[in-house]
């Protein structure tokens, strides 16, 4: 009888492959900005910060601060994170910005199965732990998987 492999309970991004997801899913949302014609990227605090910064320079999209968009209105925003865990954050923040009457479309890289919110355009879905590479990281858990290794 064979060894049963052990499912991974933590996923830790590397920098070269953060950089890697930032480029797919740059290419993702090219082909959909044709017609969103999206006027600026926020991200959410904290994870949400560097991926907006990184896909702000790959899109060509200013940079805007959730703060000022809450006092705007009519824009039509990409709203990133890292991922969308429970969902809970990006329902809350998306009602908040279109009750100001902006258009928001939201993107991740990662969505975990169990979330109440799947975001319009994301990387990858996941039940496990994610560390990104800005994040304190535990990297001595045995049962830690690289990304590299989960069909991304």
């Amino acid at each position: 009888m064979a060894a049963e492999e052990s499912k991974p309970t933590h996923i830790v991004v590397s920098w070269e492959q953060y950089g890697d997801m930032i480029g797919e899913l740059s290419s993702r949302l090219r082909s959909v900005q044709t017609y969103k014609k999206w006027q600026c990227i926020s991200g959410i605090p904290r994870g949400g910060l560097a991926l907006a910064i990184c896909l702000s320079y790959h899109l060509d999209l200013p940079l805007i601060a959730l703060e000022k968009l809450y006092s705007s209105k009519g824009l039509k925003i990409l709203l990133v994170d890292d991922i969308s865990d429970t969902g809970d954050t990006l329902i809350k923040l998306k009602k908040h910005l279109e009750v100001n009457n902006h258009n928001v479309n939201t993107a991740t890289l990662y969505v975990n199965n169990h979330t109440k919110f799947i975001p319009d355009v994301y990387l990858d879905k996941t039940d496990v732990w994610v560390s990104f590479p800005y994040e304190k990281i535990i990297s001595s858990a045995p049962d830690t998987k690289r990304a590299s290794q989960a069909h991304l």
